[in-house]
């Protein structure tokens, strides 16, 4: 699900019993079992414990899932102490939506969503001090399930800039989604790479402000022609560039995942047989794919990253020949 710097790693795994738990691997290879202390772990359940990402001190954030099917968030400290994520307007009722924790940055931050008593979403960031601010994209549709998301790959900067999308009610689409940049001193910035998009969706914010992710191409969405996806970057200063993986691995979409602070993205594209193929854009603009060595070669199987640090390593899933996902590191090294 995500890794830092200094190359740790963190993620997820299910049990032949239907138990999700967390895992942390170090640098070294050596991988530590989470499992948050409330969570729920009945075989058959399919419940657990979901870590979503980690800071460069190695603390972890999160959700797990009890019994009720609730989700609540919570924090993995390095000592391995926990602290519960639970934002003050979220519903409580059983089978509501609960908190979805999903980033932390080094100040020790936490950013996410919450479904209300309604199911309707909405952003948050904790403070350090335990402290919730609600994120609310302009305009946002209110109806339920929908509203305003966090980017689940890395939707919180160190500086505190929290992105991600929202959705709004549209007569053509129905509901459309835009992305958004809400600075620390609770700017709105709203990304829209092209007018009359129907779907932008922000995956990632870097240090910088700069942000990536994808869109529906006007065309795609009134035709369903390929690509159904085109990948953007947008800088500090507002500038964005388009750009779609080059050749037969990108005929069906691209959809990046993330940058690190170099603003090298990361993320998959789709071919015309709807496998999944890694690709990395340098800041230059070149695009490399890859695939990792145990990825299937069936309908939606294949190389998924997901996010990648400063090094350039990148990490993410691979689904196999028998939908099996594994998860796979690809080393990269410093820019000269």
């Amino acid at each position: 699900m995500a890794n830092n710097n200094a190359g740790e790693i963190v993620g997820q795994y299910i049990t032949n019993e239907g138990v999700y738990y967390g895992f942390l691997r170090s640098p070294e290879g050596k991988v530590t079992t989470l499992s948050e202390p409330n969570a729920d772990t009945t075989p058959g359940h399919f419940n657990g414990t979901y870590p979503i990402s980690l800071n460069s001190r190695g603390a972890v954030t999160g959700s797990y899932q009890m019994a009720d099917g609730l989700l609540h968030g919570f924090i993995r400290e390095p000592d391995g102490s926990y602290i519960e994520v639970d934002d003050p307007a979220a519903g409580t009722a059983a089978g509501q939506g609960g908190t979805w924790s999903f980033n932390i940055n080094d100040r020790g931050e936490v950013a996410g969503f919450y479904y209300d008593s309604s199911n309707v979403l909405h952003g948050f960031i904790r403070s350090p001090q335990g402290e919730f601010t609600t994120v609310d994209g302009p305009n946002a549709d209110n109806g339920a399930f929908s509203g305003t998301m966090i980017a689940l790959e890395q939707g919180l900067n160190a500086r505190g800039s929290v992105a991600g999308s929202y959705t709004v009610s549209n007569v053509q689409f129905g509901l459309v989604t835009y992305g958004f940049v809400r600075e620390a001193n609770g700017k709105f910035i709203t990304i829209d790479p092209v007018p009359s998009s129907p779907g932008v969706i922000v995956t990632g914010i870097n240090s910088a402000g700069a942000v990536t992710g994808n869109f529906v191409p006007l065309t795609s969405a009134l035709t369903g022609s390929l690509p159904l996806t085109s990948g953007f970057l947008q800088r500090p200063d507002g500038q964005i560039t388009i750009f779609n993986v080059p050749g037969p691995a990108g005929a069906a979409g691209t959809s990046p995942s993330t940058l690190n602070s170099r603003n090298e993205v990361t993320g998959f594209s789709v071919d015309a047989s709807f496998q999944f193929h890694g690709f990395i854009r340098s800041a230059k603009g070149d695009i490399k794919t890859f695939d990792a060595p145990q990825r299937g070669t069936g309908f939606l199987q294949g190389t998924g990253p997901v996010t990648n640090n400063d090094s350039g390593q990148v990490i993410g899933w691979v689904l196999d020949s028998n939908n099996v996902a594994h998860g796979f590191i690809r080393d990269g090294s410093p820019a000269p």
